[in-house]
């Protein structure tokens, strides 16, 4: 099996919009693992790892969002082969309260 990683930033209007439970619902279905979560800059960031087919499905839902978003840009940071994942399942990682 062909194993990707895909690390990627998502700009535009993806915050407060569930966003990340829209990556986080996707990477279920799609048996693909990783985390999102939320940057101070108001962007939302992923790792996602699982077959290449599905992830670059993952890359497509991304542009998308769900519908109260407005995906403006997205970067892809780092994408390479993989021999085997990194992360048991796919989470939302949660701000640190101060």
């Amino acid at each position: 099996m062909d194993l990707w990683h895909l690390h990627i930033r998502v700009t535009g209007r993806v915050q407060g919009v569930n966003y990340r439970g829209y990556v986080q619902h996707f990477a279920f279905q799609n048996d693909l693992s990783g985390r999102v979560w939320n940057n101070t800059d108001g962007t939302v960031e992923l790792i996602a790892e699982g077959p290449k087919t599905k992830i670059l499905k993952l890359l497509e839902a991304c542009h998308i969002g769900p519908s109260l978003a407005h995906v403006t840009r997205i970067q892809t940071l780092r994408s390479e082969s993989i021999s085997k994942t990194q992360f048991s399942d796919f989470q939302i990682e949660r701000p640190v309260s101060k």
